[in-house]
């Protein structure tokens, strides 16, 4: 058989032979670039890389919810540490608290000097006395007024202040109170002092006794 091949090779013609065994070459380059062009594994061009801590929200809700639950941001805690109660806001004064209360209770200003009694008509004297009753009505309501301020404001902070500072309040009302009453005392004083010199002039003179028999 070799035999035979052999001397059917050397029947062929030399440049056939050179030809043939160009076929042969490029036919088995040709073999070689596929094999290095092809990809290894179709299954791994085509499909993408799973992430095995990467978990799919909707294959898996319960573990999309334990996810969010553990991933979700804590309290901020408290700058420098402290705590989380909040500091009062700071109290008030009475005693201020008081003094404006005092002066919203409108004190009446203070009323003109009386008449001269010696030389006073009645009509001055009577438009001096009305003026009179009006400021004595005008401390009365403001001495009210004072004083139901401060049992408002004792009231109000009753055991929410120190006992000292309601005492202060109360100090403070009775010192108001008094230094108007006591305006009102000499005012009036004033005018009740012409007014009985206005009514001396105006009673007779008592007539002489008569000589004795």
């Amino acid at each position: 058989m070799l035999a035979a091949l052999a001397s059917l090779a050397l029947r062929v013609p030399r440049t056939l032979r050179v030809l043939l065994g160009l076929f042969g070459i490029g036919l088995l380059a040709w073999g070689i670039t596929l094999q290095l062009l092809r990809p290894s594994s179709p299954n791994a061009a085509s499909s993408p890389a799973v992430n095995p801590a990467v978990v799919n929200p909707a294959a898996s809700p319960a573990a999309s919810s334990a996810s969010t639950s553990n991933t979700a941001p804590s309290p901020s805690a408290p700058a420098g540490g402290s705590s989380a109660t909040t500091t009062p806001p700071p109290r008030p004064d009475l005693t201020l608290l008081a003094s404006s209360a005092f002066a919203d209770c409108g004190k009446p200003p203070d009323p003109a000097a009386p008449p001269d009694g010696t030389r006073a008509s009645k009509a001055q004297m009577l438009a001096a006395q009305q003026a009179m009753k009006t400021y004595d009505a005008g401390v009365t309501a403001f001495t009210k007024c004072v004083d139901a301020a401060t049992s408002r404001l004792a009231s109000e902070y009753q055991g929410l202040v120190p006992v000292s500072e309601i005492a202060a309040v109360r100090q403070l009302d009775i010192k108001v109170h008094n230094n108007a009453v006591d305006q009102d005392t000499q005012f009036v004083g004033r005018f009740n002092q012409q007014l009985r010199i206005f009514l001396g002039k105006q009673r007779p003179a008592p007539s002489p006794l008569p000589p004795a028999p």
